[in-house]
């Protein structure tokens, strides 16, 4: 059998404070969730209490019988000293990490939830040489469905299905403006950077959160401005990788059609391959708006 507690140690001996911080989290939760043999009581009663301090009863039906601890207790020891110093030296980095970017060729895929009106259906994003395409649904029996469509340097969307609204027919597709690959990732380069966070789902991922916001009225500073928020965005993009979005929250005037306004993106598969982008047969003789969808004379990102 593997010796854990050696090969932390080893880990432990020449990781970047991210990597061991990462490699401890991922030991602490296999062993907890018993994907490793927990071989003394003490590593089981511990499991156990940390259970049922989620479900709100501490300790219920722990057995308090005290054995020497063996070597699952030494490892969950040895981890839980190295993410204090893990996360302390993340915390004190100098340098602010990089903001979220999309890459120009990608295929990705996760689940859309519309949370309050109990939607949670497939979700696609994909790149091609800058092309971008968005697909939450499909023509079957999702609740939703629609399509955001980046294409030759124009934005367009497309919704077909959505609960409770009475769609045209044939549905409408609407151009939102002008909008590169690049001006898009320019608008990401301003969001602020909120902090470090363990995202704690089927397995632990370190991500970097960060807020962008779009604003209507002046930019610059001056006495009585007038702005007016009219979207924003959460991105939850790993760690190692600013182009590796984990989660997106995304609220404002560009969910109008859900009551709450607001709306998740999760990201669960990942491939650098080229994507496939198609434009809508809907959009092919839809004109578009000469502005660019981020006019900084009309709204600008922060």
């Amino acid at each position: 059998m593997v010796d854990y507690v050696e090969l932390w140690q080893e880990k432990g001996a020449r990781a970047e404070a991210a990597d061991l911080l990462r490699f401890s989290l991922d030991l602490i939760h296999n062993l907890l969730m018993e994907r490793l043999p927990l071989k003394d009581q003490a590593t089981a009663d511990l499991a156990h209490g940390l259970e049922c301090s989620v479900c709100g009863s501490p300790g219920v039906g722990v057995n308090r019988r005290r054995k020497p601890p063996g070597p699952n207790m030494r490892i969950l020891t040895l981890l839980t000293s190295a993410l204090l110093v893990a996360y302390a030296s993340l915390v004190s980095a100098a340098s602010m990490p990089a903001p979220p970017r999309v890459p120009r060729n990608f295929r990705w895929k996760g689940r859309y939830l519309v949370k309050d009106l109990g939607v949670d259906v497939p979700f696609s994003w994909q790149g091609k040489d800058g092309n971008l395409q968005m697909i939450a649904g499909s023509n079957g029996e999702d609740a939703i469905y629609f399509t955001n469509v980046l294409f030759d340097n124009e934005l367009y969307t497309v919704t077909y299905r959505w609960p409770g609204i009475v769609l045209p027919d044939p549905v409408p597709c609407v151009c939102l403006g002008g909008l590169t690959l690049e001006k898009l990732n320019g608008c990401l380069s301003t969001s602020r950077y909120v902090g470090s966070e363990i995202l704690a789902d089927r397995s632990v991922k370190l991500a970097n959160h960060f807020r962008i916001s779009v604003v209507l009225g002046d930019t610059e500073l001056k006495p009585d401005p007038v702005r007016i928020p009219i979207m924003q965005g959460d991105f939850y993009v790993d760690q190692g990788n600013p182009t590796k979005f984990w989660k997106v929250l995304h609220f404002g005037l560009q969910n109008l059609l859900d009551p709450a306004l607001d709306e998740w993106i999760l990201l669960k598969e990942f491939k650098t391959t080229t994507g496939d982008v198609t434009l809508p047969a809907e959009c092919e003789s839809v004109s578009c708006p000469p502005n660019d969808v981020f006019d900084p004379g009309f709204y600008f990102c922060k």
